[in-house]
């Protein structure tokens, strides 16, 4: 079912943002945000009876239905230390959840001397993409990304 609903912020600014009853409140953030050009990750949503939104949650879970209000609130970006493994050690790096990916592998590459292009990075088994924020994937203080060189080929000689 589609639904327009009114979204309003502290300042009192208002915005209308169609959406389906079967999207999460996550892909209605997103959608918030093309709106408000704040990224998604710094939303909260709440109810005119001030319920919050939970972000895994669908909106039809959350009883919404067309003409409802909520409340936008605007917090900080979150920071925080997270590691990042290579083969046997581990370096901590300090991110904001509204980085992105490709940032990250920036900082990495400068640390570990080692082209962006020579390695990638996965969450919990989850390969995580250059144009992705960081707090996409859920990440909690001091968790572990684990960073996978490149196989590089090249012109074979004798043998195998």
């Amino acid at each position: 079912m589609s639904l327009s609903l009114k979204v309003k912020m502290i300042t009192g600014k208002e915005y209308t943002v169609k959406a389906e009853s079967h999207i999460t409140v996550m892909e209605l953030k997103k959608r918030i945000a093309q709106q408000t050009s704040l990224p998604a990750l710094v939303h909260r949503l709440a109810t005119k009876d001030g319920e919050l939104l939970l972000n895994g949650k669908l909106l039809s879970q959350h009883k919404l239905k067309t003409g409802d209000e909520l409340l936008l609130v605007v917090e900080q970006d979150q920071s925080m230390d997270i590691l990042v493994r290579k083969d046997t050690h581990s370096n901590s790096y300090h991110i904001r959840l509204s980085q992105t990916v490709a940032e990250l592998k920036k900082m990495v590459q400068e640390r570990e001397l080692i082209s962006v292009n020579q390695f990638w990075l996965h969450f919990e088994g989850k390969p995580m993409e250059d144009s992705d924020q960081l707090g996409d994937y859920d990440l909690s203080p001091l968790c572990t990304i684990q960073m996978n060189l490149r196989l590089r080929g090249g012109v074979g000689g004798k043998g195998c």
